[in-house]
């Protein structure tokens, strides 16, 4: 979870994510001109009826979420879903222990295909995985306290 507090008069709209992978989610657009994203997974909805109740402006449809699943750091000053304390701790350690699973499973594969698409799985997943651990790490320094 990102820590992230904001007065709902700094809100200016409310929207739903959307995406391809990971991005069901709020966005918060500010009048500051940044956008926050966080997670809700399945209660978006929920999420946007209580902004709603609390008179924050909700914009139909959805907006896709920029730079979620980029190795770079977005160029449009969006707050991004950082991973929860312990799991920013423990990515590391999980990256390795799915290496070691993928060892497991290319040694079991019969065919060359299903060898290169675990490949490309785990190799999309991992660096996608640790771009987004290195950027939380980032934010976590930067941040005060």
């Amino acid at each position: 979870m990102t820590d992230f507090i904001v007065d709902l008069s700094e809100i200016e709209a409310a929207f739903k994510l959307s995406g391809l992978v990971m991005t069901s989610g709020v966005g918060l657009r500010l009048r500051s001109g940044v956008n926050a994203y966080f997670w809700t997974f399945s209660q978006q909805d929920a999420v946007l009826a209580a902004l709603a109740a609390k008179g924050v402006h909700i914009e139909q449809g959805s907006h896709p979420a920029t730079g979620l699943w980029s190795l770079r750091t977005p160029d449009s000053g969006a707050i991004l879903p950082r991973f929860p304390a312990l799991l920013q701790a423990l990515t590391p350690m999980l990256a390795l222990i799915s290496t070691a699973i993928l060892i497991v499973v290319f040694v079991v594969a019969q065919h060359w295909w299903m060898r290169a698409f675990v490949v490309l799985v785990w190799a999309f997943s991992m660096v996608t995985t640790l771009g987004m651990w290195r950027r939380g790490r980032d934010a976590s320094r930067q941040s005060p306290g």
